[in-house]
């Protein structure tokens, strides 16, 4: 799909060359100011290190992306559930449904760390000057747990034929990065010296197709799945010093024989230098 690069405000287009043109967007080896990384730029890392390091240190610019205006309507929604209960400290009808001993948790910067765009949970890694970053759905506390247990939490919506069952979700091959969604928030609060339940969960809210007809509603089936977390800490410490790295190699990457986006580029390259 052909995306054009427009003005919200004018609806005119505008000039682009396809580069980040602040200074601070882009990843200068030795610099003084620590680097930031957000949770999506880690997975980026983890799925195609050329077209990562292509973006934060030579500058190449994302394509911009139709927001899921469907999925952020969720979202707002299910907070303001979970926010009703937060206010009064109790436990909403899905820990109820689940026997999920918990309460959504209450704390001064939880609307900080739900900012994925403009701020998040933030742990300064002051031996690597990087600055990891990424925003939570919700977070649930163990009922009375001293410290406070947090438990991470995921909604996700979606829409498929069959009802959601928990082993389907979790190994399905599109839900592989949700899972380290998951971890790298956990790996966050850990650093920031909270003490986390050693499982993650997916409130997965499902619109049936299974109905005749739309009518007025769409119905969702609401599922709340499980999520033992596989990788540990230490391992995701481990991924964020390879990131390092890389960012600061003088070579770039590889192409990776699995990314669209190295196929894509690659190709249009090629023809156009034919030219």
């Amino acid at each position: 799909m052909i995306k054009l690069n427009r003005d919200s405000k004018t609806k005119e287009l505008k000039a682009t060359t396809g580069l980040k043109t602040q200074s601070w967007r882009l990843y200068k080896s030795g610099q003084n100011k620590p680097f930031t990384i957000s949770r999506s730029g880690f997975s980026d890392f983890l799925d195609c290190q050329r077209c990562f390091y292509l973006n934060k240190v030579k500058g190449l610019k994302d394509i911009d992306t139709i927001p899921f205006s469907l999925n952020n309507t969720v979202d707002e929604l299910v907070k303001k559930e979970f926010d009703h209960c937060r206010e009064r400290e109790i436990p909403h009808e899905v820990m109820k449904e689940y026997k999920l001993n918990a309460i959504p948790f209450m704390h001064k910067d939880l609307e900080k760390w739900r900012a994925s765009r403009t701020a998040g949970i933030k742990y300064e890694h002051s031996e690597l000057n990087l600055i990891l970053r990424g925003g939570v759905d919700d977070l649930w506390v163990i009922n009375k747990s001293n410290p406070p247990e947090l438990i991470i939490v995921d909604y996700k919506a979606q829409s498929k034929n069959k009802e959601v069952e928990k082993e389907d979700y979790l190994n399905d091959i599109y839900h592989q990065g949700y899972k380290l969604q998951l971890e790298f928030y956990r790996y966050l609060f850990v650093k920031n010296g909270f003490k986390v339940y050693p499982k993650g969960y997916f409130l997965v809210y499902n619109a049936l197709k299974s109905r005749e007809s739309l009518g007025k509603e769409m119905k969702f089936e609401r599922v709340l799945i499980e999520y033992e977390y596989e990788r540990s800490v230490e391992k995701i410490e481990e991924m964020v010093r390879d990131m390092k790295k890389v960012l600061d190699s003088k070579k770039i990457p590889k192409l990776n024989p699995y990314c669209q986006n190295c196929a894509y580029t690659n190709a249009g390259s090629k023809f156009i230098k034919s030219k």
